[in-house]
């Protein structure tokens, strides 16, 4: 919806009144240099206040009802559809009888005019694979669907369940199951504070972004101890010491067995760079700041309670140190072992000359490392960007 009602700043979400004092729709935005403002339509607010009715229960004569928290659950597919008219839908490939069949379709006795096409869908999603940007929407579950009210409503009545989509690319007419997901689910209602900083789950906003998988380990804040590795805000988690982070729980865990005082690698990337993954040293510091610590949302009291603290879990520690003890004597074995049938011959895969062929990645891996440097203030001169360093050698 769309009105010259000269909406200011600030009021983004605030019903929008009409004369005689009905609401007619949500403040959405407004264009700064024009009068033109942009409301939405209250289907989803009514929706969403009659679960709320719902929810409350009258007590007994003069005393207070009780208030049970509300469940809202909101359908979505992981994908992004935009509004396009007819003129534009046929170069998309659809056929004059489709658009004669979507076109008898009226909603609320009004003329379509256009469909909903495939803007983008998140790697990983029920949509991937399925959906593609450019795909025109047809039907769901049998129901022509032109406009983005009726296809909320339909994702929004099916949540958890698979929905049959009927789309049109490039003129040929495809059907595919996809399975509606809660919207809550893929929004982050739990975050890790670690020196300072705050990482948490990718949300599919910041997915869809930057065309990249929900859930990963996200970092909002860098804190102390990852903005002294240079690991800046918006950058993804990898590994850590070699293993993998998938979630904040496994961050933690990875880091309540590391000794204060260590320096551990961390593998990163940044969504400016997404395609290529960084390396850096993150020095574990828990003198100033405590141990990493889970907080959960709680959206019926409104607050945030804390659930887990990975304190320093020197057991496992010392059983990881002498896993990685062992392994490294397993690898020096085998090393001395082919150093010692290079000089006999012996053992298999051996060339004719009596060398045993090398992995040319294992060579190369053998002589890479880390380096971080820390120029003292002192010792800065003219001209010097940084005072910390850190490079591939």
């Amino acid at each position: 919806l769309q009105a010259a009602s000269g909406t200011k700043g600030g009021s983004s979400g605030s019903p929008v009144i009409d004369v005689q004092g009905r609401a007619i729709g949500l403040n959405a935005g407004s264009k700064t240099k024009t009068a033109s403002a942009f409301f939405l339509p209250l289907d989803r607010v009514v929706r969403a206040l009659e679960i709320c009715k719902s929810c409350f229960e009258p007590g007994p004569s003069g005393s207070p009802g009780v208030w049970e928290a509300p469940d809202i659950p909101r359908g979505d597919l992981q994908a992004t559809f935009l509004f396009k008219g007819f003129d534009e839908v046929k170069r998309l490939g659809v056929k004059s009888d489709t658009e004669a069949m979507v076109r008898n379709h009226k909603r609320q006795k009004v003329e379509t005019v256009g469909m909903l096409v495939v803007d983008s869908r998140v790697p990983g999603g029920p949509s991937d694979g399925k959906l593609e940007p450019g795909d025109v929407l047809v039907e769901v579950n049998g129901k022509t669907v032109t406009h983005f009210i009726d296809l909320e409503d339909i994702l929004d009545n099916n949540v958890g369940n698979k929905v049959s989509v009927s789309i049109v690319r490039g003129s040929e007419m495809l059907a595919y199951e996809i399975r509606v997901e809660n919207l809550h689910e893929v929004t982050p209602n739990r975050f890790l504070e670690l020196s300072g900083g705050s990482i948490h789950a990718l949300s599919y906003q910041q997915a869809r972004n930057f065309s990249t998988p929900t859930g990963q380990v996200y970092v909002a804040d860098p804190g102390y101890m990852l903005s002294r590795a240079g690991i800046t805000k918006h950058s993804v988690i990898l590994s850590v010491k070699g293993k993998p982070t998938p979630d904040v729980e496994t961050l933690a865990e990875v880091l309540s067995t590391i000794p204060k005082g260590s320096q551990v690698p961390v593998q990163y990337r940044v969504f400016s760079d997404r395609f290529r993954k960084r390396q850096s040293l993150i020095y574990v510091d828990r003198k100033w700041y405590g141990p990493p610590t889970v907080w959960l949302r709680d959206d019926a009291a409104g607050s945030w309670h804390q659930v887990n603290r990975y304190l320093f879990d020197e057991e496992k520690s010392r059983k990881e140190l002498e896993a990685e003890a062992v392994h490294k004597t397993k690898k020096a074995k085998v090393a001395e072992n082919q150093a010692s049938n290079e000089g006999t011959g012996a053992g298999n895969g051996v060339r004719g000359n009596g060398k045993v062929p090398e992995d040319p990645k294992e060579i190369i891996a053998a002589s890479l490392l880390l380096v971080d440097v820390e120029v003292p203030e002192v010792a800065l001169a003219d001209g010097v960007h940084s005072k910390s360093f850190t490079g591939n050698g």
